[in-house]
């Protein structure tokens, strides 16, 4: 092997080692997004802010019913994360805080159930109708997977919550929200711009560009 060709393959080989040695890498986040719009909102009164409080530790204000044997309906919307969803199965988490309200000596007992929503389209149920009988309050959350989503981003992800009222005889029930999150692990850094440009540097190095 002649001098220059052993010059050549020592410059790859440190330069390679740099390369691989200092690479930024994707990393996971996590954050927790409360919701910033109303979409949809059937027989419940109130305001967004009575539900963005951290379902975890709830601050005591509810989204209300206003026919107590009819069904409710909320739909939110969040802010765009920080980061992409990460995919993976079960990464994301949404979070609800709901109640029972009921009417008559022995209520009935009414579901709950949460759908993953974007941009007002069902993706996924998330959390199968459970029955509520709470009537201070009860922790429920559904798991799904960013793969799901048609806009990587998350910015058009929207969460669902069906209260199904439950009636027997003169005893009526249904849903009630009280706070609403989205627990998003997301990915920072995947290093791809600079990685590519440091390859383009080798390659001026070497004399290989085209």
């Amino acid at each position: 092997m002649e001098g220059n060709d052993k010059m050549r393959y020592a410059k790859l080989f440190f330069l390679l080692v740099w390369l691989f040695s200092y690479c930024p890498s994707a990393k996971a986040e996590t954050e927790r997004q409360s919701p910033d719009t109303l979409k949809t909102q059937t027989n419940l009164e109130g305001t967004i802010t009575a539900i963005q409080d951290d379902p975890d530790s709830p601050d005591g204000n509810w989204l209300v019913n206003i026919i107590i044997d009819e069904n409710t309906i909320c739909r939110v919307s969040f802010p765009t994360p920080t980061g992409n969803p990460t995919v993976g199965a079960d990464l994301q988490q949404f979070q609800i805080w709901v109640r029972r309200a009921s009417a008559g000596g022995s209520p009935p007992t009414p579901t709950v159930r949460i759908e993953l929503y974007e941009n007002g389209v069902s993706k996924a149920i998330v959390l199968a109708n459970t029955g509520v009988t709470n009537e201070t309050g009860v922790l429920h959350s559904g798991t799904w997977n960013a793969n799901l989503l048609g806009t990587a981003d998350g910015s058009l992800v929207e969460c669902y919550i069906f209260g199904d009222a439950a009636s027997t005889g003169q005893n009526d029930a249904t849903i009630e929200v009280g706070a609403v999150e989205w627990n998003v692990d997301y990915t920072v850094g995947n290093g791809d711009g600079e990685n590519k440009s440091r390859v383009r540097r080798i390659e001026q190095l070497l004399g290989m560009e085209d």
